[in-house]
């Protein structure tokens, strides 16, 4: 009864500390420590993206690796939907589009309708990825360079890459046909 009651008045007392009007708090000191917590933030945005392209790049080369097994592609559109979001965050709406149609490609063709593209095609989507992971470096480097040409390669992929029909649909998987079969990008 005793553990109860003590119980109850903490619990009294956090609801009277939650009630309570907050001082006021200013979040930053001054322009300049604003802009350091920005840079900081961004930092790690672009850290983090470049991360998750640098996954996604590593499962399109074992799909290929492991001859179209598309287990391999599963985290893919995933890794690329965050960056894009972070993207969107950090008002990169150009890099986003081209990660979202990338994303779209993986998600539809690949994982979908277990298509397996040409080698050209699969060359196309990692030049976007690419493309869009060196304009991070750039960025990353120079926030005031000239990135712009960068991303007009990788959206001249994505454009490749939407316009460009795939057809070839894969076999079944070799786990459908042998039960007991393992894959090296099985989850």
């Amino acid at each position: 009864r005793a553990g109860a009651a003590r119980a109850l008045r903490q619990l009294a007392e956090e609801i009277e500390l939650a009630q309570r009007p907050l001082a006021p708090r200013a979040l930053f000191n001054d322009s300049e420590e604003a802009q350091e917590q920005l840079d900081t933030a961004f930092d790690a945005i672009m850290r983090e993206s470049r991360n998750s392209l640098e996954q996604a790049k590593e499962a399109i080369i074992e799909f290929v690796a492991t001859q179209w097994r598309h287990q391999c592609l599963e985290d893919v559109p995933e890794l690329l939907a965050g960056v894009r979001g972070s993207f969107a965050l950090a008002g990169l709406h150009r890099a986003a589009a081209v990660l979202a149609a990338c994303e779209n490609y993986v998600r539809t063709d690949l994982l979908e309708e277990r298509k397996i593209p040409a080698w050209q095609l699969l060359d196309t989507l990692a030049d976007a990825i690419a493309s869009v992971d060196y304009y991070l470096e750039r960025l990353s480097e120079d926030a005031d360079a000239e990135c712009e040409s960068i991303l007009a390669v990788a959206e001249q992929s994505v454009t490749v890459l939407i316009s460009t029909p795939s057809t070839t649909v894969a076999p079944p998987p070799v786990s459908a046909r042998r039960s007991t079969a393992t894959t090296p990008c099985s989850a």
